[in-house]
């Protein structure tokens, strides 16, 4: 299965942050960095990280009572070519 097939726009959205980033972000620097593009709920960014971990595209790291999330799926020109380029 083609790695496109397993994420949407947003899911892809979300990845870009995370592969752009380099490092674990939280859910609310995840949403600042979509919501200078796009106009998302903060709940909404949550549930699409929660899809991803469940995908183990994204693994969730637990940071004092926040959850920091980090890309599992590294960025490579093959993702790219499948339309997940940054």
């Amino acid at each position: 299965m083609a790695v496109r097939n397993l994420m949407g726009k947003l899911e892809r959205s979300v990845m870009e942050v995370l592969w752009r980033a380099g490092g674990s972000q939280t859910v609310g620097q995840i949403h600042s960095s979509l919501a200078v593009e796009r106009e998302l709920a903060y709940n909404t960014v949550l549930t699409v990280l929660r899809r991803l971990a469940g995908k183990t595209l994204v693994a969730q790291d637990r940071d004092g009572r926040a959850h920091r999330y980090r890309a599992c799926l590294l960025y490579t020109s093959d993702a790219a070519d499948e339309g997940l380029g940054v």
